[in-house]
């Protein structure tokens, strides 16, 4: 055993080409692996993104709700300025017309 000289290169390639087929799966395994890896973050990444523009929404939504309140509300002021005009025959005075009224 101490007189032999072995070849270490050619003593591998020997013993894969002889187990070809355990080779073959470990290497299918290590492949799976490093894909289920690379799966598992892209999915937390967009998982992620999904959160953000989640966020985004109901805060477009939050917006979008005072918007139309405000609207609302700014109709309600132009629906009253209306009737005042054309049903009631109100106008806005002019500067010459305002009187100043003085509590004493």
């Amino acid at each position: 055993m101490f007189g032999i000289k072995w070849d270490l290169g050619k003593v591998v390639m020997t013993d894969i080409g002889q187990h070809r087929g355990v080779v073959s799966l470990l290497l299918a395994i290590l492949i799976l692996a490093f894909a289920v890896i690379m799966l598992t973050h892209e999915t937390r990444l967009l998982t992620s993104n999904k959160e953000q523009l989640l966020t985004q929404r109901d805060v477009a939504d939050i917006e979008w709700r005072n918007l139309l309140l405000e609207q609302s509300t700014l109709e309600e002021h132009s629906k009253i300025e209306y009737i005042a005009k054309h049903q009631l025959g109100m106008y806005r005075p002019s500067t010459a017309e305002e009187q100043l009224v003085i509590q004493q």
